[in-house]
């Protein structure tokens, strides 16, 4: 009887090993289908000038993340993307990895440029993404940050930098102002198609009440 037990256990064992390995390459499948799907929604936003969309790929390259292999040049690329939109945390991700050399050649002139943005991006009269400031302590924090950075440049490397900095906070106002006419135009668009489908039914309507009028 007990020879008997021991195949049977045997085959209850490997048939739960079976079930196990089946589950896990279920779940393994499942996850690499949310990821490709993640990264696939993030890309298209992202090429089509959505600067959280450009900063979350950034982010991706950065660390390697689901099907996207670690590529931090090309996810410095992406960042600065989004930082030339406006979007402040991918200024303050730039401006520390040129500080450190992550990505890119170590440079505190361009590490500079980008802290001085990421400053001027949370002041509210500049109205840059995402819209809501930073609080007074934090903006002043980051302000510290990109004076320690000055003080390790030359006066010429400095001027330069600001100069860059100003040209590119330009830039910024530009894109932000293109991007709300765009919208505007997208919004106006839809409220004319919306206006037209409704004088479309109403005149079915009337249509069909008049018929009944007639019978």
């Amino acid at each position: 009887m007990r020879t008997l037990l021991i195949p049977l256990v045997l085959a209850f064992a490997l048939a739960g090993c079976d079930s196990t390995t089946s589950v896990d390459k279920s779940t393994q499948s499942s996850n690499d289908a949310f990821y490709a799907n993640l990264v696939g929604t993030t890309r298209s936003k992202a090429m089509k000038g959505d600067a959280s969309a450009q900063f979350m790929l950034g982010d991706y390259y950065l660390s390697g993340y689901g099907p996207i292999l670690k590529d931090q040049p090309e996810g410095m690329r992406w960042l600065r993307k989004s930082a030339e939109h406006g979007y402040y945390p991918a200024m303050l991700i730039l401006a520390k990895n040129y500080e450190k050399g992550i990505g890119v050649v170590k440079d505190d002139s361009e590490a500079y440029v980008w802290h001085w943005l990421s400053v001027e991006a949370m002041d509210p009269s500049n109205t840059l993404p995402p819209g809501k400031p930073m609080t007074p302590e934090i903006r002043d924090a980051f302000s510290k940050e990109r004076e320690a950075i000055a003080k390790r440049l030359s006066p010429l490397v400095l001027q330069q930098a600001q100069a860059r900095a100003r040209k590119l906070l330009e830039g910024v106002k530009e894109w932000r102002l293109n991007e709300n006419i765009e919208k505007k135009k997208a919004d106006e668009e839809i409220q004319i198609k919306k206006l037209t489908e409704n004088i479309k039914k109403r005149m079915a309507l009337e249509e069909i009440q008049a018929r009944k009028g007639k019978n």
